[in-house]
């Protein structure tokens, strides 16, 4: 469990800053890679103001996840409070809607869910998606089925659909794949310094 921190990180966690975050996207999932820490990559995406931001500060919940997740899926979420009357999860999650529709041409019905993909030469691909009830009895549940999911297909090694970010920059432009993976899912989130 990685948190991105939008806010004061008053519960002393260890994690990313936005800015850093957006800034070395890039070597953080190479680094992950090349240590062992994953295989594959997570984003959780919740409203500050729902069960989903109640179970996630529960630091049970958290060390679960952590531990279920170990050295295979690296998960990053925001971890912070709303700001200036700015949404910040609702904005995360139009953006991540505009990635997977131009990418699959399927939109997600609404927050929470959590999205895996992968992060191979210098690209994202191979974008999952799964619906979490918003609900106390299932928010863990739902978490905890999805990451043992994607992790018994990392176990099968199953041939997947490969489907890439701008492929066709691949060669050309490497660095403008995941820049732009990036860029979209956070525009509008947080406002220039």
């Amino acid at each position: 469990m990685n948190p991105i921190f939008t806010s004061n990180n008053e519960r002393k966690l260890k994690g990313y800053w936005y800015d850093e975050f957006v800034s070395h996207f890039d070597s953080i999932c190479k680094e992950h890679l090349s240590t062992g820490r994953a295989k594959k990559f997570a984003f959780i995406v919740y409203d500050f103001h729902s069960p989903t931001h109640e179970v996630l500060q529960n630091h049970g919940v958290f060390t679960e996840l952590d531990r279920l997740s170990g050295k295979d899926i690296t998960v990053f979420y925001l971890d912070g409070q709303l700001g200036r009357n700015r949404n910040n999860q609702t904005r995360l999650f139009r953006n991540m809607n505009e990635i997977l529709l131009d990418l699959t041409g399927e939109q997600i019905r609404s927050i929470p869910f959590v999205v895996f993909f992968d992060f191979k030469d210098d690209d994202v691909s191979n974008l999952k998606c799964y619906t979490i009830r918003e609900d106390e009895k299932f928010i863990l549940h739902d978490l905890i089925k999805s990451v043992e999911l994607e992790l018994k297909s990392l176990q099968e090694e199953a041939p997947k659909k490969n489907t890439t970010i701008m492929s066709g920059l691949l060669k050309e432009t490497p660095k403008i794949l995941y820049t732009e993976f990036i860029k979209t899912i956070f525009k509008d989130i947080f406002e220039a310094k």
